[in-house]
C-alpha cells in the first residue's frame, strides 16, 4: 500500500514536467528555422521570399522579386539535419542541399550550417534569348531564442561564389569563379497561430556584389550593394 501512494505521488510530481516536455517536442516539431533537432523529425515549411534588387543592376520595373519557397528539415542524430530549399519564379531556380548542427543552452541556441546552392535562370521572349546558371555556397553561424511560443534566430553568413555561367542564345558571354561576393544578416521568428499551426517571418539583408536573382540584366558592376529580402512562411 505505501509502496503505490509513494508511485501515485511521485507520478502527481513528474506529470507537469512530462506534458510540457511533450507539448515543447510537438511544437519544436514544427520549427524549419530554429536551431532545433528531435531524430528523425522532418519539418517542412511553404512560402514567399520577396526581394527588392537594386535600381543600380536592374530596371525599375524588375527590382522587385517574388519566388515561392519551399524549405525542409530533416532531423539526424546527434544534433544533425539536413536541409532542403527549392525557390522558383519561373524565370529564376534555385535549388539547395546542405547540413545544419545545433546545440541548445536552456531557452537559447546554438546552430551552424552549410548550404550548397544550383541556380538556373531562362528568358526567351521578344526576341531576347538568355540563360545562366551556377553553384552558390552559404555558411552560416546563428543564435537561437524561445520565449514562450516565440522562437527567434539571429544569424548571418557569407555568401560565396562558386561559378557561373551566362549566355546569350549558345554564346557565353560570362562566367566567374570562386568568390566572396559579400554577406549576409537575418533574423526570422516562429510562432504558432493557433495550436500548433506555425507562421514564419522573417528579414535578410544582403551585402554583396553579385545577386543572382539579377541575372537577367547581365550587369557588370563588381562593387556591393544592399539587397533586403523578406521571408514569409507557414510550417506544416
Amino acid at each position: 500500500m505505501k509502496k503505490q501512494i509513494l508511485h501515485l505521488l511521485i507520478s502527481t510530481i513528474a506529470w507537469p514536467s512530462i506534458a510540457l516536455a511533450q507539448e515543447s517536442n510537438a511544437l519544436a516539431s514544427k520549427l524549419v528555422y530554429y536551431p532545433e533537432s528531435i531524430s528523425k523529425n522532418f519539418h517542412y515549411s511553404f512560402g514567399i521570399n520577396v526581394s527588392k534588387l537594386p535600381t543600380q543592376v536592374v530596371e525599375e520595373e524588375l527590382n522587385q522579386s517574388v519566388m515561392l519557397n519551399f524549405s525542409a528539415k530533416y532531423d539526424l542524430p546527434r544534433r544533425f539535419s539536413l536541409l532542403f530549399d527549392l525557390k522558383t519564379i519561373y524565370i529564376t531556380n534555385d535549388v539547395s542541399l546542405g547540413v545544419s548542427w545545433c546545440y541548445p543552452l536552456k531557452h537559447f541556441s546554438i546552430g551552424i550550417s552549410n548550404k550548397i546552392a544550383y541556380w538556373y535562370g531562362q528568358a526567351n521572349f521578344d526576341n531576347f534569348d538568355s540563360s545562366a546558371y551556377g553553384f552558390m555556397d552559404f555558411p552560416s553561424l546563428y543564435l537561437g531564442h524561445r520565449y514562450k511560443n516565440l522562437y527567434t534566430t539571429l544569424g548571418g553568413g557569407l555568401d560565396l561564389l562558386i561559378v557561373t555561367y551566362k549566355y546569350s542564345g549558345d554564346i557565353e558571354t560570362k562566367n566567374s569563379k570562386n568568390k566572396i561576393t559579400g554577406y549576409n544578416l537575418f533574423i526570422i521568428t516562429e510562432q504558432p497561430l493557433w495550436k500548433n499551426n506555425f507562421v514564419t517571418i522573417g528579414f535578410k539583408l544582403h551585402r554583396s556584389s553579385y545577386y543572382y536573382q539579377s541575372w537577367i540584366a547581365f550587369s557588370t558592376l563588381e562593387y556591393k550593394l544592399w539587397v533586403p529580402e523578406i521571408i514569409l512562411g507557414y510550417n506544416l
